[in-house]
């Protein structure tokens, strides 16, 4: 599967997550695709293991109610009437907020 699509939602804690569906022979082993499988890292790091977000017969997920100050990874599979597929690549979500650009400073010397 290709790598999933993650962009910012409407507000600042939202990802929206999306994918291709598969159809061809090819890429659905000759069955028809039953759900997609989006696992996820909740947001803990590369060293993280992944878990189940949702099983779902859409191509898209919104998630919610994330902590923004976390980079999130997401990958997905699909699954047939046999088993499920390889995962797909990571796609990643940055909530995290650029760093403040700090003032000029300014030195000034009082006579002595």
């Amino acid at each position: 599967m290709a790598v999933p699509e993650v962009i910012k939602g409407a507000d600042a804690s939202t990802l929206n997550i999306s994918w291709t569906r598969l159809f061809s022979t090819e890429e659905t082993g000759g069955k028809e695709i039953i759900d997609y499988d989006l696992h996820w890292d909740a947001g803990l790091g590369p060293k993280s293991s992944f878990r189940r977000l949702i099983e779902t017969k859409e191509d898209h997920f919104t998630k919610t109610g994330l902590d923004q100050s976390r980079d999130y990874r997401f990958q997905v599979r699909a699954r047939n009437l046999c088993s499920y597929g390889i995962f797909s690549g990571l796609g990643n979500g940055d909530l995290r907020l650029p760093p403040k650009q700090m003032e000029s400073l300014t030195c000034a010397m009082s006579p002595t």
